[in-house]
């Protein structure tokens, strides 16, 4: 503080300088922080009337026709009228008075009967704006008030500061706004589609109308339905508070009118008032406007209304807020949107309702192709695409088509299991070499080792009623006839068990041989090229038919085996009908790619089958010289190119296409 001031405060110490000085720094804090009036001069009243001893504090400000009106203060409901009596309408026509002085003023109880008042003219911009007023009480004697001038004054220009950061802070938004406003404009004439506007409106309007959810509804023929919804992609039309929206939009668009509500009393038309009470219910908004877009009228229209209000209105934009809400900002900022949002949809409206433009849009772009600033550029285009094609047709080039397969030793052969059993011993490991005739491995069926034993008991005991008959019919004589027919059932007996026994007899046989199968031999001498034995067949179970072991001769012939799609194997057949020899196949090892390698087309199955992918193909074979490929490993992945002749450059860069297209549209 200057030290005229700290000179003239009654009984001033250094102690209440600095707390004065203190105040003054917080209030000047104060002013940076604070973004509104209503929390900034509530604070600043109280304050600086408590280290002014004063009883009251106001800011008197003026009004659109000049008048003074009481707009913020600190205590004036709260004065008793033994120490300060206020009558609003004398301070304001003395305060009139004071309005005009440009220094801060003192009214002691000669001129004001009722205490002493220390006005402060404000002035922002040399224009009248306010008076700060502080209100002392009735015994305050007028040299007291004015050794407070300075402080007051102080305070004055604090106020004066605030109001110019406030301006410039509303400067600013209100700009930041309006760019903000020409870039959604720019955004929203750049699309003919009302989906796409629509999205725009939902998403970018939001930031400028500085609302919690922007909607956009658009009139259907049966019903209304939602076009997009900020921040969300896909719209839960099912959900309560989309249908009880979608449900009040409906009967506002019916009304013709705007619909706003800022969480207050509403006197809701009686239309509206089920659908906006279900609404309420629901969402609990405090704020909702719903505008309706119409038609923009034709240019030659000379009206201030530009929107067509004759023809049904296209939607409506819905603008919801879940928090309290400036009612004026929030209009304005609504009302400047509404008007760019009637132009974008009622220009993309009337474009989406043009016939057959699809049609239109193309002839323009091709007409736009001639004009006379675009035909050179349009006739060198045309004569190098000319140019393109006919080379395309009359160029010939190789004609070749991928295929995949592997490679594999022309000899080899799978080993099944000859029953149902469970393996109990191996005698290889993958990657073994095994002669023909080589023991592989040895099976245990219990049902085997049951039948065998059964039929073994069977045969003793069968041979035990057989010998019980022969002697019976030894011992007993032939005199009389009785005993005759008593030998004859005795060998009809014998027979019949003898019968038995060779049947018995065959079932062993047949069992034996079965036994002897499980001991599984190698058919050919070749690698065990099955992985991981172990793992996968030891003491495990087995079906009669499963394929146990592959066996392949290593160090016989090799050859290609490939599946070649169904859709391809046509253009190797009508190659192969053409050419005398052979066709050539191109092909690379997966395990040695930097080689490539020549082949012939040996073989073409006559049948397709569905392969592992579950897609057609046709099997072949392709043979090569022996030698050719020194790494050579089971099961290796073969890419190759059959020859196919020669074509032209156009039909082999398109011919899938063209195909592709036969398929899907003329079958």
């Amino acid at each position: 503080m200057p030290e005229q001031q700290q000179q003239t405060l009654p009984n001033g110490t250094d102690t209440a300088v600095r707390e004065i000085e203190i105040i003054l720094d917080e209030l000047a804090e104060l002013v940076d922080r604070c973004a509104d009036r209503q929390s900034f001069y509530p604070v600043l009243l109280r304050q600086s009337a408590v280290a002014s001893t004063s009883v009251a504090a106001a800011i008197w400000t003026v009004g659109p026709e000049n008048e003074l009106a009481l707009a913020f203060h600190w205590s004036l409901d709260n004065t008793d009228s033994n120490s300060l009596s206020v009558n609003i309408e004398r301070d304001r026509e003395l305060l009139g008075e004071l309005l005009e002085q440009p220094q801060p003023t003192v009214i002691n109880q000669n001129t004001r009967s009722m205490g002493v008042l220390i006005g402060c003219p404000i002035r922002i911009f040399e224009q009248p704006w306010g008076i700060l007023v502080f209100y002392l009480s009735d015994d305050t004697s007028e040299s007291i008030g004015r050794a407070f001038l300075p402080f007051a004054t102080a305070i004055a220009e604090l106020v004066v500061e605030f109001e110019k950061n406030l301006s410039f802070r509303m400067q600013q938004q209100q700009i930041a706004a309006y760019q903000k406003l020409f870039e959604l404009t720019t955004l929203l004439h750049e699309t003919s589609s009302t989906r796409k506007v629509a999205f725009d409106l939902a998403n970018d309007g939001r930031a400028f109308l500085q609302c919690d959810r922007v909607s956009i509804v658009k009139r259907g023929g049966l019903s209304d339905r939602f076009l997009a919804c900020s921040g969300i992609s896909n719209i839960d039309t099912r959900s309560n508070t989309m249908r009880s929206l979608k449900r009040l939009a409906t009967r506002v668009l019916n009304s013709k009118k705007p619909f706003v509500y800022f969480g207050e009393d509403l006197a809701v038309a009686k239309k509206l008032k089920p659908a906006f009470f279900k609404y309420q219910s629901v969402a609990k908004p405090q704020y909702i406007a719903i505008v309706p877009l119409h038609y923009v009228k034709r240019p030659q229209s000379n009206s201030d209304d530009q929107t067509d209000r004759t023809q049904p209105a296209i939607g409506a934009v819905i603008a919801e807020n879940f928090r309290p809400t400036d009612p004026a900002q929030a209009i304005n900022r609504l009302n400047l949107l509404s008007i760019q949002a009637n132009s974008a949809m009622s220009q993309a409206a009337r474009y989406e309702q043009i016939p057959l433009r699809w049609l239109w849009t193309g002839l323009y772009r091709v007409m736009c192709l001639f004009r006379l600033n675009q035909l050179p550029k349009t006739v060198v285009f045309v004569s190098i695409a000319a140019a393109m094609v006919i080379a395309g047709f009359l160029i010939q080039t190789d004609f070749n088509v991928e295929i995949r397969g592997e490679l594999q030793p022309v000899t080899q052969r799978h080993v099944f299991a000859p029953v149902d059993a469970e393996i109990e011993r191996l005698f290889i490991a993958h990657g073994d070499w095994v002669e023909q005739g080589t023991l592989l491995a040895h099976l245990d069926s219990t049902e085997i080792e049951r039948e065998i034993k059964q039929i073994e008991g069977e045969l003793e005991t069968i041979e035990q009623r057989i010998n019980g008959l022969e002697i019976a019919i030894s011992q007993s004589g032939s005199s009389s006839q009785e005993l005759q027919l008593a030998q004859t059932q005795l060998a009809a007996g014998i027979a019949e068990q003898k019968q038995k026994r060779q049947s018995l007899l065959d079932r062993r046989k047949f069992y034996s041989e079965q036994e002897k199968k499980l001991l599984l031999a190698s058919p050919i001498a070749g690698q065990v090229v099955t992985w991981n034995l172990q793992q996968l067949l030891l003491r495990r179970p087995v079906r009669q038919g499963e394929s146990l072991f592959r066996i392949a001769d290593t160090n016989g012939d090799w050859h290609l085996v490939f599946e070649i799609p169904d859709r391809k194997i046509g253009y190797i057949l009508e190659a192969k009908s053409a050419s005398v020899d052979p066709l050539k196949v191109d092909f690379i090892v997966a395990t040695d790619p930097s080689q490539q390698y020549e082949a012939q087309l040996a073989t073409i199955a006559n049948v397709t089958h569905i392969n592992d992918e579950k897609m057609p193909v046709v099997r072949t074979t392709s043979t090569f010289e022996p030698g050719s490929v020194p790494s050579r490993r089971v099961g290796a992945t073969v890419i190759g190119h059959v020859r196919c002749g020669r074509k032209s450059l156009f039909y082999v860069w398109t011919h899938d296409l063209i195909n592709a297209l036969r398929r899907r549209f003329l079958w």
